[in-house]
């Protein structure tokens, strides 16, 4: 028998939505503005991926038009007063309101070190780093600074390499890829938390995660 695919509706039978900001820019740029879009509620912490639809009304009848062009997608935080937290992927949608496709944004850290993979939720955060070693050896120290915890794999979607989730410290001579995430629900953002990766001497790449305090885990 071939599965049906589930909807939930609301009491006027019309499927229940969920907002989203939305603000014409890509990976190398900041939007100037944001407006509020809608999508099928397809549960808590969910980010947009490929082939969702967006739309500009909270019934789900007016598709946005998003003119092939990129856009960066976010969720309003700290209650709505303003803040948004911005997804790190940049995204390419059609007339018809379709994502069509979905770029993560790729950040450079020093010499030896750089960030493969960062997502930000309104649970977590979490990054993905590559140290290179050309020749010789690099020293490398992990930090965390602030309330909330390390993330656990199983609760963040950046797990590739060794996943670090207490402070550490050590020498390596060969390339070796590090995940790490901070779990903390976004709530009111009226607090931080930090990770630091810190090669040789080199300029740290750091993780900050906005959060609740007293930090509340989703």
């Amino acid at each position: 028998m071939k599965a049906q695919k589930r909807f939930f509706f609301s009491e006027n039978r019309l499927p229940v939505s969920v907002p989203f900001e939305i603000g014409k820019g890509d990976c190398s740029s900041i939007p100037p503005t944001y407006s509020t879009i809608y999508m099928v509620d397809k549960g808590p912490n969910y980010i947009p991926i490929l082939n969702d639809v967006l739309f500009v009304d909270p019934e789900l009848t007016i598709p946005f038009v998003g003119k092939n062009s990129k856009w960066k997608i976010g969720i309003l935080i700290g209650g709505g007063a303003g803040a948004i937290l911005v997804y790190n992927f940049e995204y390419t949608i059609d007339n018809s309101g379709v994502i069509t496709l979905v770029s993560p944004c790729i950040i450079q850290g020093g010499d030896s070190g750089s960030v493969i993979g960062e997502t930000h939720t309104a649970c977590y955060a979490c990054m993905i780093i590559n140290v290179s070693v050309p020749s010789g050896t690099r020293d490398i120290t992990i930090t965390k600074s602030g309330n909330a915890g390390y993330a656990g794999p199983s609760a963040v979607i950046c797990n590739s390499g060794t996943f670090i989730q207490a402070d550490l410290i050590e020498t390596i001579s060969a390339d070796k890829t590090y995940s790490f995430g901070i779990d903390a629900a976004v709530g009111n953002g009226n607090s931080n938390t930090t990770i630091t990766l810190q090669v040789d001497t080199e300029t740290p790449i750091v993780l900050t995660h906005i959060h609740e305090t007293p930090v509340v885990n989703c």
